[in-house]
């Protein structure tokens, strides 16, 4: 326990060690209520995070973390965060700095976009943070413009 300040021990080992009759139950709850709450190490933490998500990894569901830092820059100012890609689907982040655009585009897909922060002009309406814009394929985007930055969510199928 170098590495890891010490937990308070569960009452179910509480219960266990006084059920063996290893110690008093008096002497068991006083050695408990001296242990201090702690954090773990940073190697630690990552070792429990890794050890916890290799359980719940499969291919019914797929995990991206925020401190994964998977920001592609694709112009001056934008930049796109690629979250889940299959043969007929994706879905991805866009971050726009203030005073930055998009070139006017094609969809060869439905594109889908919310607006999670900030402000941005799409075919010609200010959208806000909580407001949603569809695109079917086939469809045009006029160029996509921020005055004040913004981040989408956007998911094309």
């Amino acid at each position: 326990m170098s590495d890891m300040k010490k937990q308070p021990m569960a009452k179910s080992t509480i219960q266990a060690a006084s059920e063996q009759s290893v110690l008093d139950k008096e002497v068991i709850s006083a050695i408990a209520a001296d242990v201090l709450p702690t954090t773990p190490a940073p190697e630690v933490s990552a070792r429990i995070k890794d050890r916890l998500l290799s359980r719940v990894k499969s291919q019914d569901y797929f995990f991206q973390f925020n401190n994964e830092d998977q920001w592609k820059q694709i112009s001056a100012g934008i930049e796109i965060r690629l979250l889940h890609k299959t043969d007929d689907a994706r879905s991805f982040l866009v971050r726009m700095a203030a005073n930055t655009s998009l070139d006017e585009h094609a969809h060869s897909h439905n594109e889908e976009s919310y607006v999670i922060e900030g402000e941005v002009w799409l075919q010609g309406i200010l959208c806000h943070a909580g407001d949603y814009h569809y695109a079917k394929a086939g469809s045009r985007h006029e160029k996509i413009h921020t005055d004040k930055g913004c981040t989408l969510l956007v998911k094309c199928s």
